[in-house]
């Protein structure tokens, strides 16, 4: 996909490229914190913390939390982009070889190339906005405005 300058959901290219290899890392993500789940009395290679003498379950905890922030905010903006195009955003979003040919013949992808496209173009927009100053959005459907913080969390 190319990023344009222009347009409704424009981004600078580094700060788009950035956004785009962060989301790829998703599978990754899940993998690591799927085996951290599993861990019963391990030790843990934190590195870059310390000696390592430190609570290898304490970290394993720590890690956790910050795979699963990063992939629900990955959820949550997909989701934000469209809610109705969401399972196929996401296969979008987190796989780099995944096509809007691919969707189509695989996964039955309903709208056009030119959605497609706006949406996940929106996702990295949104991305962006959430992480730097937090988003305001309407929901329709509870008629009202949702502010959310820069992780992605609605704000009361």
């Amino acid at each position: 996909m190319k990023f344009s300058q222009k347009g409704r959901y424009a981004l600078p290219l580094h700060v788009a490229e950035m956004w785009k290899w962060f989301f790829y890392q998703y599978p990754l993500w899940k993998e690591e914190y799927r085996e951290l789940g599993t861990i019963r009395g391990r030790i843990i290679d934190t590195p870059g913390r310390g000696s390592g003498h430190g609570d290898p379950v304490a970290a394993a905890a720590v890690r956790r939390a910050e795979l699963s922030q990063k992939m629900d905010f990955t959820e949550k903006v997909a989701r934000l982009s469209d809610p109705e195009l969401f399972p196929w955003i996401m296969k979008g979003l987190t796989d780099e070889n995944m096509t809007y040919t691919a969707l189509q013949m695989r996964h039955d992808i309903p709208c056009s190339s030119n959605t497609y496209f706006d949406r996940l173009r929106r996702c990295y927009w949104l991305a962006d906005q959430i992480q730097s100053w937090g988003f305001v959005y309407k929901d329709y459907k509870r008629g009202k405005l949702v502010f959310l913080d820069r992780d992605g969390n609605e704000i009361p």
